[in-house]
């Protein structure tokens, strides 16, 4: 996977929920500037839920990952036309430190809206990778 980044807000689909909230399915995303990497995605089912994600390409350019097939098939991806935008979760903690999730990026099917968060194997990818050095 690479490079975005031009996914247009809107309603997104997650057929099986995210981690943590599986009884979620609806989100809203949402970008306040179009000049910065960072969306807002927020549950229409639940006003409460809510994240801050970015485009891992403008902080990480080397980040890659290939996509399982059990990902493909429950964002319905057809083989010969991939049309995905990958965004991630940022976090942040404590002292101001800001992070992101590279090990578990959110996958958007741009044709359908369907999206899911992966769970990646690559060891090299962390769940708190700092945002800013």
């Amino acid at each position: 996977m690479s490079g975005i980044q031009d996914i247009s807000v809107g309603k997104l689909f997650f057929e099986d929920g995210l981690p943590g909230f599986p009884e979620m399915q609806f989100f809203q995303i949402s970008k306040e500037d179009a000049n910065v990497p960072f969306f807002q995605m927020q549950s229409t089912e639940d006003e409460s839920i809510g994240f801050w994600l970015a485009d891992p390409f403008v902080f990480v350019p080397d980040y890659q990952f290939d996509l399982p097939d059990y990902a493909k098939a429950a964002l319905r991806l057809d083989e010969e036309e991939i049309s995905v935008a990958v965004l991630n979760i940022i976090t942040l903690r404590e002292k101001g430190q800001v992070t992101i999730n590279l090990k578990a990026p959110i996958v958007i099917n741009r044709n359908n809206r369907m999206a899911k968060q992966v769970i990646l194997n690559e060891e090299k990818y962390s769940l708190r990778h700092p945002l800013f050095t």
